[in-house]
């Protein structure tokens, strides 16, 4: 899997948008009914590598893996409350969430690529999250990068090259043709291996793009949504436990 170097092994109780002084205004803003008022710390505890989830290792024959973003990985959640976990605890069975924070479509398509390539547990099922699909995410030995990184090339780069990377950065439609790609080959791969795979997206644009159902969390009501107030709650994390099960 992509080791995520920043995260692994770590402990965390604040992370990423979720801060400490976010979570004082809110308290402000929604009063002691709020559900994260005095709702005690969120641990983010990272395994070996660098993800909020058991270790490989420790799963039984019986389980199934979740890719995606942050809305996967649960930023502002307790793990508890994570869509992953949430169905696990209803099928009875064991999980490994491999989402990551700022996480985009080739990252979905690179794990599931390297699970496959190196692992021989078989999961019953895959779950695959997506990012929205202008994301592009460049991983390095010690952090990510959302979208790709502004370098242009070095002083000596020919003037033709900058300018193909330039539309490369600014271009829509390759960035949609590449999310395409990640999305039809990760299914496929899946699917060559006999392992089915549940598909959702809370992004409009990537539901209309791959033909998947979308949760309309940006629309979401704020009072439900994660402590960070920009990822979705509880609430709506058990409701997209309930669609995977339906679709299971």
């Amino acid at each position: 899997m992509i080791k995520d170097m920043y995260n692994a092994g770590k402990v965390f109780n604040w992370h990423s948008g979720d801060t400490e002084d976010n979570w004082k205004s809110a308290c402000k803003k929604f009063g002691p009914n709020w559900y994260y008022y005095n709702k005690g710390p969120i641990t983010y505890n990272y395994n070996s590598i660098g993800y909020r989830s058991p270790e490989i290792e420790n799963t039984n024959n019986k389980f199934f893996i979740s890719f995606g973003c942050s809305h996967t990985l649960g930023t502002g959640l307790h793990i508890e409350d994570t869509y992953s976990y949430v169905l696990a605890s209803q099928l009875g069975m064991d999980y490994l969430n491999f989402g990551m924070g700022g996480a985009g479509q080739n990252i979905v398509w690179g794990n599931s690529t390297r699970w496959l390539q190196l692992q021989t547990k078989r999961p019953e099922f895959v779950i695959l999250q997506w990012p929205e699909a202008e994301r592009l995410t460049i991983h390095t030995d010690n952090r990510i990068n959302l979208f790709l990184p502004s370098w242009h090339g070095a002083p000596d780069t020919k003037t033709s090259e900058r300018n193909m990377y330039l539309y490369m950065l600014e271009s829509e439609d390759y960035l949609y043709s590449q999310a395409s790609m990640y999305f039809n080959n990760t299914n496929l791969l899946w699917k060559l291996a006999g392992i089915p795979t549940i598909n959702f997206t809370l992004s409009e644009k990537t539901s209309k793009l791959f033909g998947i159902h979308c949760f309309k969390a940006w629309t979401m009501d704020e009072s439900l949504a994660a402590r960070d107030l920009i990822h979705p709650g509880p609430t709506y994390n058990k409701q997209m436990a309930e669609y995977i099960k339906s679709h299971l």
